[in-house]
């Protein structure tokens, strides 16, 4: 990548054009035990036709002389969308809760550049609504206990798990029991519209 490819924008380096894919930001805290789980997830999904994003974040680009922080600047100027997970996290059962202040630094860099951005928070009691896609890999065993955990919370509380098949999911696909019954959103069909059934589903307001 030459500086001539280089958009200069004060100390900031436009950079985006020069992707082979548009990136998508993830800030997370990367001592919280779901850390792992979250950009594995993240990589399945970004990864599928719909969304063709590629998952990036500071850690991947660690450089001993530049600080993480100005890295993360850049990255978030220059990823198309934005990922921030704001859960509080612990190292363990015993150990105090932390705030994940990198994220809100983060989060606050991405405001500033007004940069689109999706939160998450990993407290399931605030939860109302969830979103189960299924991808050409389908579910995986140790997915379907924590569906399984999720829907026994949300029939308790009366709220929403829907089953989204992305496009290259299987002609028939091999939903969990729990699941089958359920209403779900098609990315295979182009009728009705499925983002349309997707919002609908989650917010409970035909968009």
């Amino acid at each position: 990548m030459s500086d001539e490819q280089h958009q200069d924008t004060g100390e900031l380096r436009s950079q985006y054009q020069t992707y082979d894919r548009q990136k998508c930001f993830i800030a997370y805290s990367e001592q919280a035990y779901w850390s792992g789980d979250l950009l594995e997830a993240a990589s399945e999904v970004l990864s599928e036709p719909e969304f063709n994003l590629e998952p990036d974040y500071a850690r991947k680009h660690f450089e001993s002389d530049i600080p993480l922080r100005q890295k993360a600047i850049e990255l978030i100027a220059n990823a198309r969308y934005g990922i921030y997970d704001l859960s509080w996290w612990r190292l363990d059962d015993k150990s105090p809760w932390q705030m994940p202040r990198n994220v809100f630094i983060e989060l606050g860099i991405a405001i500033a550049l007004n940069r689109p951005t999706l939160l998450l928070r990993n407290k399931i009691e605030n939860i109302k609504a969830a979103a189960v896609f299924v991808g050409s890999s389908g579910l995986r065993p140790w997915k379907e206990l924590e569906i399984e955990a999720l829907l026994h919370e949300f029939i308790k509380r009366q709220c929403p798990i829907i089953p989204v098949l992305l496009s290259t999911a299987p002609d028939k696909p091999n939903l969990p029991v729990f699941l089958s019954g359920n209403m779900w959103v098609d990315f295979r069909q182009k009728q009705p519209d499925p983002m349309t059934q997707l919002i609908w589903g989650i917010t409970g307001k035909k968009p």
